[in-house]
């Protein structure tokens, strides 16, 4: 879970902030269409393959939301480095 800290005027809020899930996932990448297919029990086989694709694209990206924009917007395998990024500022913000 990414939570961050947030001071203003001597009122403290915490903010947490959930990865994205495959659909939300599909969403942001502009494939709606392919949400109605999750919700039928039998998908054709040129569907599961796209499903299946997008999945593992999914599960390469990771679902942290900063990455998938970033995704969505580029739709480039150079968000590895930026992700790589995220998780390193992550774990000096947790470090301290």
């Amino acid at each position: 879970m990414d939570s961050q800290l947030y001071l203003k005027k001597n009122t403290l809020f915490l903010i947490c902030l959930l990865p994205c899930s495959f659909r939300e996932f599909l969403y942001a990448t502009d494939n709606s269409q392919l949400i109605e297919m999750l919700e039928k029990p039998e998908v054709p086989g040129f569907l599961h393959s796209q499903l299946l694709s997008w999945f593992k694209k999914y599960a390469t990206i990771g679902g942290m939301p900063e990455v998938v924009n970033l995704y969505a917007q580029n739709s480039d395998i150079a968000v590895r480095v930026y992700q790589g990024e995220y998780l390193m500022q992550k774990a000096k913000t947790i470090s301290g």
